[in-house]
């Protein structure tokens, strides 16, 4: 007799893990169906698709990753398994569980951790975090007297983009992340026109609002807030309507045979009265207000990630801006475990998805297309990725390094130096450690028992400097594993003990040149391995940037 444990915080047996991640490719189909379904069943159009249970993204929505769990469950019942206790944190993966345990006739017992007073508490809490942002994009825009620019009649190309507090250097230069390089290989006679109109996350605190608008007030041009057109009203309506928008999903559909509604109706509990939805609806009113004041938009580029703002983005056009090109650009390289970066029909048809979908590189475009075969890809440049550049790399006798690149979550980032403790790799490897900005140095020193430190270095040089004399690279879900290949190096991805394993190269580069590791010995096999013998080409994985590439990307059409 065994126990689940289906709680945020679980911890899954090896066994378990890999079997949930040979299943979670045939789920995520079945999860695209059943959202393409919920959509089709309830008709909804327009404003109504602003919410998380039909977003498809599943890094918000966790009705993904429980259909994981329940299709887990289905296999080990399949098998025969006898399961003597299931632990869950909501009462809403009660009646789903109960219908699968009824169908083959078991009795288990399903303990629940927490009541339905928590829900309560975290929705209060979104309520407060909804009035907080609200009202601080309109304060701030007000206290800076930032107005709206008269000049922008003539045409303009509109560049979604996030703000974040360090967006702004101290000396009040923007630090542009998202397009490096985008301006400086425009041609002249459309740089002028193009203005970043951001979407601000992670501005926790007054002084953090107050250093982002500092710089926008200090910058003066080439910045379109959306904000400034929105009218007082147009706050209150998005912030009230937030509480309301959910119900408009009334019919849910069973997953085969199993009813997850109580799933799906937890997920739009979820919603209300959140500041996504809130924001989402803001940006869908603040193309009317362009409309308004005259605003001539040529062309919108969109940073793609399937989300709700990308949805509210793509409406505001439709609507407001019939027959203007929207392209969303997707800056990074996309996974598997990502849905909502692959849209499906039901989303182009409604009009939530861009008309054309911009990847850094041809080997991602078969993947984007995975749900709509005719949908519109196209190669852009990777402006993130300039630097990843491949290096003149050393002979393998000189490759004597085993790279730890940590992840920013503390228990990913312990459980893959414990992996690395417990692997008993051969001395002659050295090991270092490349940081996370999130996690300080003296923590990750902290993680290492006192009789292992002198074997392991942490070290702040970037980490293409690292690639040339390392033999292997440990990480999970990290943009860094594809630099690493192109550079010549094996990549052993962690795998996850709690859902499926995100890996940012599967389906793109080949295994062999990768390895999902579940144990220490997996990581001795990795590092064990020859690298192949065939080069990649980087530049199916990252379009250089340059004039004519940016030119391409620039055009309205």
């Amino acid at each position: 007799m065994s126990q689940l444990d289906f709680r945020k915080e679980r911890e899954l047996s090896l066994s378990d893990s890999r079997v949930l991640n040979e299943i979670s490719e045939k789920v995520l189909d079945e999860y695209n169906n059943y959202i393409e379904s919920l959509m089709v069943e309830n008709n909804l159009h327009g404003v109504y698709l602003l919410n998380q249970v039909s977003c498809r993204n599943t890094y918000r929505s966790s009705l993904y990753l429980k259909m994981c769990l329940l299709s887990l469950l289905i296999y080990k019942l399949d098998k025969g398994d006898k399961i003597s206790e299931i632990l869950i944190d909501e009462e809403s993966f009660l009646s789903p569980l109960n219908d699968i345990l009824s169908n083959y006739n078991v009795s288990t017992r399903i303990k629940v951790s927490r009541g339905r007073m928590f829900s309560l508490v975290l929705f209060f809490k979104r309520i407060i975090v909804n009035m907080y942002y609200s009202l601080s994009l309109w304060f701030w825009v007000r206290y800076f007297g930032i107005n709206k620019d008269q000049s922008l009649s003539s045409g303009v190309v509109l560049l979604d983009i996030f703000f974040e507090k360090n967006t702004f250097a101290n000396d009040g230069k923007m630090i542009d992340r998202f397009y490096p390089g985008l301006i400086d290989n425009a041609d002249n006679d459309i740089s002028g026109k193009i203005y970043y109109t951001p979407v601000f996350v992670g501005l926790h605190y007054p002084w953090d609002w107050y250093r982002v608008f500092k710089g926008i007030s200090g910058l003066g041009s080439n910045i379109l807030l959306r904000e400034v057109y929105l009218t007082f009203s147009d706050y209150l309506s998005s912030f009230v309507r937030s509480f309301t928008l959910g119900r408009s999903i009334k019919k849910i559909p069973k997953w085969d045979y199993i009813d997850i509604s109580s799933i799906v109706k937890s997920e739009i509990f979820d919603d209300l009265g959140s500041f996504s939805v809130t924001q989402g609806l803001m940006i869908h009113k603040s193309f009317l207000r362009l409309k308004e004041s005259n605003v001539n938009i040529e062309l919108m580029i969109d940073w793609f990630e399937g989300q709700i703002v990308d949805r509210a983005l793509c409406l505001g056009m439709r609507e407001y801006y019939p027959g203007v090109h929207v392209k969303g650009y997707i800056g990074f390289v996309p996974e598997d475990y990502y849905a909502g970066l692959r849209p499906i029909k039901s989303e182009i048809d409604r009009g939530i998805a861009p008309d054309e979908v911009l990847v850094i590189g041809s080997e991602y475009i078969r993947g984007i297309r995975k749900n709509f075969p005719r949908l519109k890809v196209s190669v852009a440049p990777a402006f993130r990725f300039s630097s990843s550049l491949v290096l003149e790399n050393d002979s393998a006798e000189s490759k004597s390094i085993i790279l730890i690149a940590l992840p920013m979550i503390y228990d990913e980032a312990k459980k893959i130096i414990n992996f690395a403790i417990k692997s008993n790799i051969d001395n002659s490897y050295r090991w270092v450690i490349k940081g996370h900005p999130a996690i300080p140095e003296d923590v990750v020193y902290g993680m290492l028992p006192s009789d292992m430190l002198s074997r392991f270095k942490i070290t702040n040089k970037p980490i293409s400097d690292l690639f040339r004399h390392a033999k292997l690279m440990i990480t999970s879900k990290s943009s860094t594993s594809l630099e690493a290949v192109l550079n010549g190096v094996t990549v052993a991805i962690v795998g996850s003990t709690s859902g499926p394993t995100i890996n940012p190269l599967a389906g793109i580069v080949a295994n062999g040149y990768w390895f999902e590791c579940y144990t220490p010995d997996d990581i001795v096999n990795a590092v064990n391995h020859d690298f192949p013998a065939q080069e990649l080409d980087s530049s199916k994985y990252f379009m250089p940037v340059n004039r004519e590439a940016v030119s391409r990307m620039l055009s309205c059409s």
